[in-house]
């Protein structure tokens, strides 16, 4: 006969809110190897997110496995919620669209990519309501993860500072070795948003939680990622706000605003003019005309941008097709004479352009569900809410979703998020043992 034991429940926690006493949720003990295995994958896939696509994908089959061994339908099905289903949809949506395209090879690459938008949402359902001692692993496992590689990053430019002199190595794609430096930025901009917000792990308090916000600041700065400022100065102002509100802290209000102003002096004085892309944007857009054959970030944006307009307008309603995409904007490009986006081969950089060009007005009506709908429904939980506007603004600067490291950090952090709503999605009331009813 099968040992069992109470599993506690649901924590203080920004995510955990407005909570009504239920009874205990009874569980087997883990005591085969596989339910051991299913404690820690989860925590694995989140450790592994800041190395790359061959890490994250041996964690995510073992995340899928673990799963699906463990699984059980009658528990999974009561956390069922339709949220879930947006991702999937999403995903659905550009299997639909591979009806009416020609590109066949490139279509079903890109749905292998987005993959993830079925099994993360899907696997954690199936997993089951997290625990205290499941959120706390996972946000554990992130910011180790995330160290880690800050310090695998950190180590090789050093070592080029100390034999050559130059510091082109510790900023942006020299310095972000595992990851495009925007995906970087934005992993650590959601981390530096959970030591604000997250203050029921009884570990990353005081002096830890300071010290990992400050190596995670220098971590986006270090990226030189304009997105990644922007979103620093969003996490940073909104945590601060909504903690300073809830303690009554001024001087909580007043430490936050003078690390933001030498956050910012930093941008302009510490990196060096040649690597500055902040200043590289204000020469760009100081200009009276941009050519075509810039290269350069800002200048690239806003021409793909308005190439992408241009085919939206010719079709609106269907799009170009899942495995069309690439091939319509290219041409686009070249039509426009932008050398360098040809050249370079870029999307366009922008997920709700991105997925308007492909779907048509139904892909990008879907991803506006999934981000402003899903913002004002748990607008009550700062965490969640806070995590989905800062995807929502990397989402206008660039196509998040058109390679593994976006996919899956989106349909993670999103499908753990939702998993740990209660019905009102309050960020008041935190009460320890007590459990959130499913949200529908």
């Amino acid at each position: 006969m099968e040992k069992y034991t109470i599993r506690e429940s649901v924590v203080d926690s920004p995510t955990f809110s407005n909570m009504k006493q239920d009874t205990p949720t009874v569980q087997p003990i883990p005591n085969a190897p596989w339910r051991r295995l299913k404690l820690w994958a989860l925590p694995l896939l989140a450790l592994t997110l800041p190395f790359g696509h061959g890490a994250v994908t041996v964690a995510m089959i073992l995340f899928l496995l673990t799963t699906i061994l463990n699984s059980n339908a009658q528990p999974w099905i009561k956390e069922f919620r339709l949220w879930y289903l947006l991702p999937v949809a999403f995903l659905v949506l550009h299997v639909v669209g591979m009806a009416y395209s020609d590109n066949r090879s490139f279509g079903l690459f890109d749905i292998q990519v987005k993959s993830g938008l079925l099994i993360l949402p899907i696997c954690v359902m199936m997993h089951g309501r997290l625990s205290a001692q499941d959120w706390q692993r996972f946000v554990r496992a992130f910011l180790a993860g995330l160290l880690l590689a800050f310090v695998a990053c950190l180590l090789p430019a050093i070592r080029t500072w100390s034999a050559t002199g130059s510091l082109h190595g510790f900023f942006y794609q020299d310095f972000s070795r595992f990851l495009h430096p925007s995906y970087f930025a934005w992993y650590a901009d959601t981390a530096v948003l959970l030591l604000w917000l997250n203050r029921a792990d009884p570990i990353l308090k005081g002096a830890l939680r300071r010290s990992l916000l400050l190596m995670l600041s220098l971590l986006v700065f270090l990226c030189n990622s304009k997105a990644g400022f922007a979103g620093w100065f969003f996490v940073t102002a909104l945590g601060a706000l909504v903690t300073g509100l809830k303690t009554k802290s001024f001087r909580l209000f007043v430490v936050s605003l003078l690390h933001i102003l030498i956050f910012g002096l930093a941008i302009w004085k510490v990196i060096p003019p040649e690597e500055n892309r902040v200043m590289a944007m204000q020469q760009n857009l100081s200009q009276d005309t941009i050519s075509g054959s810039d290269g350069r970030s800002t200048s690239a944006r806003l021409h793909v941008w308005s190439a992408a307009w241009s085919l939206i307008q010719e079709a609106p309603v269907t799009g170009y097709g899942t495995g069309d995409v690439k091939d319509v904007l290219l041409k686009r490009y070249a039509e426009r004479g932008l050398i360098s986006a040809v050249e370079k081969k870029l999307n366009a950089h922008n997920q709700f352009l991105q997925s308007w060009v492909a779907l048509g007005l139904s892909g990008v009506l879907l991803l506006l569900a999934m981000l402003a709908g899903a913002t004002w429904r748990f607008r009550r939980d700062p965490l969640f809410a806070g995590f989905l506007l800062l995807t929502f603004f990397n989402f206008l600067v660039e196509s998040m979703l058109e390679i593994q490291a976006g996919v899956v950090f989106w349909a993670l952090f999103y499908s753990v998020f939702l998993n740990l709503q209660s019905p009102e999605g309050s960020y008041e009331d935190h009460q320890p043992g007590r459990r959130p009813s499913p949200v529908h």
